[in-house]
C-alpha cells in the first residue's frame, strides 16, 4: 500500500520506519527541503531519530497547511476518515481535532462550514 506519512518529526520518521518494516511503499513528507534531501542522500532524518534508519523510506517536501487541509476535508466528505472528540487532557491537538463535534454523518456544506469555522477560530476569525 502507498502511504504519506506528513510531518519528519520524532513521530513521523518512527511510523515510517514501521510502515516500511511492514513492507508499505511509504513517503515521509518533510516541512524543507533540506530535511527532505538529507533523508533521500543519508537515509537517516538529521533532526528527529537521528539513529532509526529510513533506508526503504522515499522522503519529500511536504504540503503547504491549505494543500493539507484540502486533503483532509476530501477523506473526511467521502467518509474514509472520521472526527474524534478529543481525550480529557490531550493538549496540542490540530484545528481538525478540536473540530471533533463535528457528526462525521454531516454531508457537504454542513460540514465544511463547522471545520472552517473552528480553523478560522483558532486562526482569529480567518478562514
Amino acid at each position: 500500500m502507498k502511504i504519506v506519512v506528513v510531518g519528519g518529526g520524532s513521530w513521523g520518521t518512527a511510523f515510517s520506519r514501521v510502515l516500511a518494516n511492514r513492507e508499505h511503499d511509504v513517503t515521509l513528507a518533510c516541512r524543507d527541503a533540506e530535511q527532505a534531501r538529507a533523508i533521500e542522500e543519508t537515509h537517516r532524518n538529521p533532526r528527529y531519530l537521528t539513529h532509526c534508519d529510513l533506508r526503504g523510506v522515499a522522503a519529500a517536501l511536504g504540503r503547504s497547511e491549505f494543500e493539507v487541509a484540502r486533503i483532509v476535508y476530501g477523506l473526511l466528505t467521502t467518509g474514509i476518515i472520521e472526527l474524534r472528540e478529543p481525550s480529557p487532557g490531550v493538549t496540542g491537538v490540530d484545528e481538525f481535532s478540536r473540530a471533533g463535534r463535528v457528526d462525521p454523518r454531516e454531508q457537504g456544506e454542513t460540514r465544511r462550514a463547522k471545520l472552517i469555522g473552528a480553523r478560522g477560530a483558532r486562526h482569529g476569525g480567518q478562514s
